[in-house]
């Protein structure tokens, strides 16, 4: 079994943010969805094998778990 440990808090440059007039939570929240969900594609995951993912960042997790619809 493949192993990922998550990354921390994934953000996006606040520069960019502010030029894009983006620099909401819920675009932020979206951005370390997505940046995420990359990663874990990247695994061995993409190729339907199982992997077992360790996200240390609470706010990650919550992401992650609400994006899947965990309680």
């Amino acid at each position: 079994m493949d192993e990922f440990r998550g990354l921390d808090k994934q953000n996006a440059n606040p520069v960019l943010l502010q030029w894009l007039g983006a620099n909401t939570r819920a675009f932020r929240d979206a951005y370390a969805l997505s940046e995420m969900i990359q990663w874990i594609w990247r695994t061995q995951i993409r190729n339907g094998e199982p992997v077992c993912v360790y996200m240390p960042s609470k706010k990650m997790r919550v992401i992650v778990e609400r994006w899947l619809g965990v309680d």
